[in-house]
């Protein structure tokens, strides 16, 4: 869990390499959080205006919503965008 943290705490470090995405499991499921763009600038933009803020830079998906599924085909669930991991914790 520390390591995972590191990575992407937005902290510079020479502890932690930059990785631009990591796929974890909480509760069974699978999941991906990543620094490459899975959703249009458009989408962001609407958010962003719609919740009157400027939206992190790490975009989190379900990558088996149904225990099956292959993230590299675009077969995902998109849940948000976050500042950093405790945004996402």
């Amino acid at each position: 869990m520390n390591d995972f943290i590191g990575e992407y705490s937005g902290i510079i470090s020479e502890k932690y390499a930059i990785v631009y995405g990591i796929n974890f499991r909480f509760n069974g499921k699978l999941y991906r959080m990543t620094m490459d763009q899975m959703e249009p600038d458009e989408l962001r933009s609407k958010f962003e205006e719609k919740l009157n803020k400027k939206l992190g830079k790490y975009e989190v998906a379900l990558v088996e919503p149904n225990g099956c599924s292959d993230f590299q085909f675009g077969e995902y669930q998109f849940i948000g965008w976050y500042d950093d991991i405790y945004d996402l914790l």
